[in-house]
């Protein structure tokens, strides 16, 4: 939480002026696998216009997992570039702490508006404790009428010849007015060790709260982390 909290005052105290678009989500996660396989997150987002075209976006997460009894937290900031309004492009570095190490990470994400369908992708790599690893996903959402979408998701984290975890499913995003929504996401996870071995499958379902505070509360990429978008653990 202090995380969360110090960025968000960092990022007033720089910028005077009102962010395209900012928001703080808190949300719980189950995980079907055990009892203690939740999450309690706080993350937020914030976007500022630059320069025309250019915007900067920073993102932080705190999260609590139930079963290791360990508090994950990140920090990201991403240089958007946006030629066109249905088109953007960006760059980003991060830091993550969680569970006893520190991981760096960073890579590129490009975002695609097609009227009522917004999808998005990102493809990074990273270092923690002096191991590798990288990560890709994509996402899409479709606006079924205003204040009301649908969407999927899928994210891969590889640890090359150690372990490869994905996370996919369905969200749901209810804005009730301008300053407040709901969301939910109902999916899995597979866990599987080096070639395929040990493979674990689990479910989740995720519910969470969505506070607005400029623009339409959307920033134009997701947060992105290391570990920390996983649903429990």
């Amino acid at each position: 939480a202090v995380v969360a909290l110090g960025l968000s005052a960092a990022s007033s105290a720089a910028f005077a002026a009102e962010p395209e678009a900012a928001h703080v989500d808190v949300s719980f996660s189950k995980m079907n696998k055990d009892d203690d396989g939740t999450r309690f997150g706080l993350n937020s987002g914030f976007e500022y216009q630059l320069f025309p075209d250019y915007n900067l976006q920073l993102n932080s997460g705190a999260n609590h997992f139930g079963e290791s009894d360990e508090t994950q937290g990140d920090l990201s900031a991403h240089l958007i570039f946006t030629p066109q309004e249905s088109f953007a492009t960006g760059a980003y570095l991060g830091y993550e702490g969680f569970d006893g190490y520190d991981a760096i990470f960073g890579g590129i994400e490009g975002r695609l508006d097609l009227g009522h369908l917004t999808a998005q992708t990102y493809f990074q790599i990273g270092e923690a404790e002096n191991t590798e690893f990288r990560s890709w996903g994509a996402s899409a959402r479709y606006t079924v009428c205003p204040g009301l979408s649908l969407g999927v998701f899928f994210d891969d984290i590889e640890l090359p010849g150690a372990i490869d975890v994905n996370r996919y499913g369905a969200s749901l995003d209810y804005r009730l007015n301008n300053r407040f929504g709901l969301f939910a996401k109902l999916g899995g996870t597979e866990t599987s060790g080096s070639g395929g071995s040990g493979r674990m499958d689990a479910e989740f379902v995720e519910i969470g709260a969505r506070f607005l505070f400029g623009g339409n509360g959307r920033t134009t990429f997701d947060r992105r982390a290391a570990f920390g978008i996983l649903p429990g653990g």
